[in-house]
C-alpha cells in the first residue's frame, strides 16, 4: 500500500508508528526499514546499535504502589519521551565545549534522575564514557524507581530533558521500539486499561 512505501522510503521521516493485528509483519517492516537506512544513511545514528530494534521489556515486579497510575497515558508519554530522549543523548556522539558541558551539569542538576542515569548523561557529554542504552532499559529505570520518585523525575525533567534533546540531536538520528504489546501482555494480561494508556503514551511521545 501507499503507506508502507512511504514508511519505506529512505527520505521520508514522518512516518512513525506502524499498527496492526499479530502475525501482519510490523517487525519485518521496521527491520527492513533499518537495513535500508543503513545501506544509504550512513551518518544516521541508529538506536539500537547492535539489534535490528529495542525489543521492549518491562520489571517483573514494578513497585506496588506506582501499578495504580499505570492506567494514565500522559504518565506514560512523559516517561516514554524522557526515555527516548535520554537514550538519543547517551548513543549521539557529542563534540561539545566545556561551557556546554558545564550548563549541561548545571541543567541536569535541576533534574531529579536515579544516579545511574545523570551520571551517563555527564560523561557522554564530557567524551569520558558512553552507555549506549535502549529506551526501554531507561524506562525500565524510571518504573523501578516507585512513584514518589517517577513523579519528581516527570515534574522537574520533561522539559530539561526535551530540550537538552533538541539543542543537541543535531543530525539524522532513527530509534527503533519494537515489542512493547507484547511485554504489557505479559505484565498486564488482565488490565486493558494499562494496555491502552501504555501503547497511546509510546504514540504520542514517538
Amino acid at each position: 500500500s501507499s503507506k508502507i512505501s512511504e514508511f519505506l522510503a529512505t527520505d521520508s521521516y514522518d512516518q512513525f508508528i506502524i499498527v496492526a493485528s499479530k502475525g501482519m509483519g510490523k517487525t519485518l517492516l521496521l527491520r527492513h526499514k533499518r537495513n535500508a537506512l543503513e545501506k544509504e544513511k550512513k551518518g544516521f545514528v541508529l538506536i539500537p546499535r547492535n539489534n535490528t530494534a529495542d525489543y521492549v521489556t518491562l520489571p517483573s515486579s514494578p513497585p506496588k504502589d506506582l501499578v495504580s497510575s499505570l492506567n494514565d497515558s500522559v504518565l506514560w508519554e512523559d516517561i516514554w519521551k524522557i526515555s527516548i530522549s535520554i537514550s538519543a543523548l547517551l548513543n549521539f556522539p557529542h563534540d561539545v565545549t566545556d561551557n556546554e558541558i558545564e550548563s549541561t551539569q548545571n541543567e541536569l542538576e535541576r533534574v531529579h534522575l536515579p544516579p545511574p542515569l545523570q551520571e551517563e548523561i555527564l560523561k557522554a557529554f564530557a567524551g569520558q564514557f558512553r552507555l549506549e542504552r535502549t529506551p526501554s532499559s531507561i524506562l525500565n529505570i524510571l518504573l523501578q524507581s516507585g512513584k514518589s520518585s517517577l513523579e519528581k523525575t516527570r515534574a522537574s525533567g520533561v522539559q530539561v530533558i526535551w530540550d537538552l534533546y533538541n539543542r543537541y540531536i543535531t543530525s539524522g538520528c532513527f530509534i527503533f521500539i519494537d515489542s512493547f504489546d507484547q511485554a504489557l501482555n505479559k505484565l498486564f494480561s488482565d488490565d486493558l486499561e494499562i494496555w491502552c494508556a501504555a501503547q497511546t503514551g509510546l504514540m504520542k511521545a514517538a
